[in-house]
């Protein structure tokens, strides 16, 4: 077959030519590649098709004349209503027409906005069915003769499937078979599969609810998936009369152990906080920078997992920039394990005068000993590694990303386990701090891309097409105390800067939302317009400035030349013209006509 082009344009002129086929792309295929001119053998591969030249060179002449024949001269049409009082009609159901003749062509068609179908078929006795999702199909039998010159009319009704509505709450429960769990509601995504359709639906970020309706006498298997990493998804079965309240309780990965609110042993990083994780440090060996949190350059989460995540950008520092930099763990205690497992996912972006390594030490960092070098070439890498020889049974055990390069590329870090046989994985005691930043002067108003952050958690708010994750903030956030309060403060350029006091009830969600003012500035009158004439005395005009909003604003007044129109007399345009000769008589320095001389004589 040819290059893709060729085939996108032959399908355009077979679709033309038969348009029955249009969306056939089945039938399209088999269409190209039966009338295939086959190329000759080549010498490796001497069978048809081929990985050397496929079914060989495309024939649209040939492929015209058969797709052509395909559609017939005859016309069935109609409309797909509901079984309502009255009828509605139903836009995107599918309409088979299956003929009676073995060698006859199948036509599939679907409604449009109006409900309606037409499909060009031959003369046959056709078992024609209408089908939707919701719906039970219905199925007739269309005679289309021989010689008929009007389309045959075959409308459809259908009746909808009966509904019912299943509800729930989806709760955390922590570890499983343990007293070690919160119990607070979870935001998570609920997925219903049947046979031949699917339903998803979230659950309220603070009360753990959803709704959804299903079809009756339909089997289900339901997947709940939290939208906070480390809980395990449950998969639930609903069959026959199942019961229409469904709750689920989730339990966390123990040996991750990584779900907000609950502690290993070991370590269990996402760096999901865009911050240097409680215990984490950077150690600068030079006075370059070193590991950060942020993406300064946008080159994305390349390790293959997800969101935020550790790294060292020595091309984002620029020309001359050195770095000698390692990203160490907390100090761990192994002194109770027999083995011990480093997991992370790496992704190096290379140069050639860059170096990555993984290093430990079992003295708290006073001395190190290289574990692993990465290979200093681009891509990305996941590890695990069995370190039992190396820190099992040592209680001042640390990690060491080491970085070094000379105005180098990038290494990225994610996803750090380190798990061992004596760990346990246990709940925090806290609560979580959840809600929204609204616009105080317009307090229905989310903001989106707000600061909000206490002494331990730091968080963004974003847009989210499912409403109640839109804006939302959400934390674990420990604490000594039952309840206790924690000042939690939100930004956002352009707003002011406000920091509140938030009761905090341990294992429960705490909803406190924040308003953050900025300025309103209302101008009256909105414009000002003057007419100077020259010479005029000074006018003064007033303009006032109001700021009607809930925080501060600064202003600045500046002039802008806009131009300005003088006014003038409206002056015709120069003659260009010829005068015509006066017939008055030509005099030089005298009157041609000089009135008569008077003159005074003196009487004798």
């Amino acid at each position: 077959m040819s290059a893709p082009p060729h085939v996108t344009g032959m399908i355009a002129i077979l679709t033309q030519a038969a348009p029955c086929l249009e969306g056939e792309y089945g039938i399209l295929e088999d269409i190209i590649m039966q009338t295939a001119f086959p190329v000759p053998p080549h010498s490796t591969y001497n069978t048809q098709p081929n990985m050397a030249t496929g079914f060989g060179e495309i024939r649209v002449l040939d492929a015209v004349t058969a797709a052509a024949g395909m559609c017939g001269d005859y016309i069935v049409q109609g409309t797909v209503y509901d079984d309502a009082t009255p009828a509605n009609t139903l836009a995107g159901a599918k309409v088979t027409l299956v003929p009676s003749d073995p060698d006859g062509y199948t036509r599939n068609v679907t409604t449009n906005a109006e409900g309606f179908y037409t499909a060009q078929v031959d003369a046959d006795t056709y078992t024609a069915t209408a089908s939707l999702m919701g719906y039970l199909p219905d199925t007739a039998t269309v005679t289309v003769p021989e010689g008929a010159e009007d389309p045959v009319v075959q409308d459809f009704y259908l009746e909808a499937l009966p509904a019912k509505v299943v509800t729930g709450t989806v709760y955390d429960d922590g570890v499983a078979g343990t007293v070690e769990y919160h119990g607070y509601p979870l935001m998570a995504t609920l997925v219903f599969t049947a046979a031949d359709h699917e339903f998803e639906t979230k659950s309220d970020p603070f009360t753990g609810e959803y709704s959804i309706t299903l079809y009756e006498d339909v089997d289900y298997e339901v997947t709940v998936t939290a939208a906070n990493k480390g809980y395990l998804p449950e998969t639930r079965s609903l069959t026959g009369n199942f019961d229409l309240v469904q709750d689920f309780y989730l339990n966390i990965s123990v040996a991750l152990c990584r779900a907000p609110g609950y502690v290993g042993g070991g370590v269990n990083e996402g760096f999901d906080e865009g911050l240097p994780p409680a215990g984490w440090t950077i150690h600068n060996y030079n006075s370059q920078p070193g590991w950060h949190f942020d993406d300064p350059r946008s080159r994305g989460n390349r390790t293959g997992g997800e969101g935020t995540f550790a790294m060292v950008d020595s091309d984002a520092y620029g020309y001359g920039g050195a770095q000698d930099t390692g990203l160490r763990t907390p100090v761990l205690d192994f002194s109770q394990s027999q083995e011990v497992l480093l997991e992370f996912k790496s992704y190096v972006y290379r140069y050639y005068s860059q170096a990555q390594k993984v290093r430990y030490s079992t003295d708290a960092g006073a001395t190190w000993t290289q574990l692993i070098e990465v290979p200093n070439e681009t891509g990305q890498l996941s590890y695990s590694i069995d370190v039992s020889d190396e820190v099992a049974g040592f209680d001042q055990v640390m990690f060491e990303f080491y970085f070094t390069a000379s105005w180098g590329y990038y290494w990225q870090i994610d996803d750090v386990v380190i798990s061992h046989d004596a760990s346990e994985c246990e709940a925090i005691p806290g609560g979580v701090l959840a809600g929204y930043v609204y616009d105080a002067n317009i307090p229905e108003e989310k903001l989106f891309g707000a600061d909000v952050f206490t002494e331990l958690n730091a968080t963004k708010t974003a847009e989210d097409s499912f409403e109640a994750a839109s804006g939302l903030y959400w934390f674990f956030e420990p604490t000594d105390t039952d309840p206790q309060f924690v000042a939690i403060t939100a930004s956002k350029n352009q707003y002011e800067t406000k920091t509140e006091n938030a009761s905090v009830v341990q294992s429960v969600i705490n909803q406190h939302d924040i308003y953050l003012g900025s300025g309103l500035l209302v101008v009256d009158p909105i414009e000002v317009e003057r007419t100077i004439f020259l010479n005029d005395d000074e006018e003064i005009g007033y303009i006032y400035l109001t700021n009607e909003g809930t925080g501060g604003a600064n202003y600045t007044l500046s002039e802008h030349d806009m131009g300005f129109q003088p006014l003038a007399l409206n002056i015709p345009p120069a003659f260009t013209g010829k005068i015509e000769k006066s017939k008055e008589a030509v005099s030089i320095f005298r009157n041609p006509n000089p009135p008569a001389l008077k003159v005074l004589l003196p009487s004798s």
